[in-house]
Formats: C-alpha cells, sequence, structure tokens
C-alpha cells in the first residue's frame, strides 16, 4: 500500500542555479520528477529521503566529468524583443548547484 502513486500532477521539483544573469535575472532551471508514490510522503509533504535522493541525482550530474549539464536559456528573436528583454542568442549556462524542494509542483504548460 506504501507504493501507491499519488496524483500524476504531484511532482518532485528539482530546482537549477547558474551563476550567469541575463537582462539583469540569474539564468535558473527546474526538472520536475513525476511518478512519485505515497512512500515519498510526509505529512503532505516530499519526505527526506526522496528529497536525499533527487539532490544526489542532481549532485552526481552536476559533477560528471564526461558531460555538461546545462540550463538552456532561450533565445529572443526581432518579433519578440522587448525593452527589457532584447535580441538575443541562446545561451547555454552550467549549472553550478541544484536543490529539491519539499513542496510538490505542477508542470502545466511546456514552452517550445
Amino acid at each position: 500500500m506504501g507504493d501507491l502513486s499519488l496524483p500524476y500532477a504531484n511532482q518532485a521539483l528539482i530546482r537549477l542555479f547558474s551563476d550567469q544573469v541575463i537582462n539583469g535575472r540569474q539564468v535558473r532551471g527546474r526538472i520536475f520528477v513525476p511518478g512519485i508514490t505515497r512512500n515519498n510522503l510526509a505529512e503532505g509533504l516530499l519526505n527526506s529521503a526522496a528529497i536525499s535522493a533527487f539532490d544526489t541525482a542532481a549532485a552526481a550530474l552536476i559533477a560528471d566529468a564526461d558531460s555538461q549539464f546545462q540550463i538552456w536559456a532561450r533565445p529572443v528573436d526581432a518579433e519578440h524583443a522587448t525593452e527589457n528583454s532584447p535580441e538575443r542568442a541562446g545561451v547555454g549556462c552550467d549549472v553550478l548547484t541544484a536543490s529539491t524542494s519539499n513542496q510538490f509542483a505542477v508542470l502545466r504548460r511546456r514552452r517550445d
């Protein structure tokens, strides 16, 4: 009974941080992890064992010497450029740290 799935909308959220600043804002990313089960639950929040597992996995991706773990900052074309977001090329920013929230998150839409 402990491994029953929570509703599919309940997802773990891993927050990704870089040291890059674009248009005056730090470049950040997010990973939504679906498939959370009841045994990852502690009084309505993500339990410490799950948080630790996700943090360990993110740290392994960051530390992997054979790859670059990056956040993609999308390009802005002339048609969509504004005063606060001028036209620019897309940029890959290295992830320096990551942390898992104890709150559940919902990915409602994707921007492509």
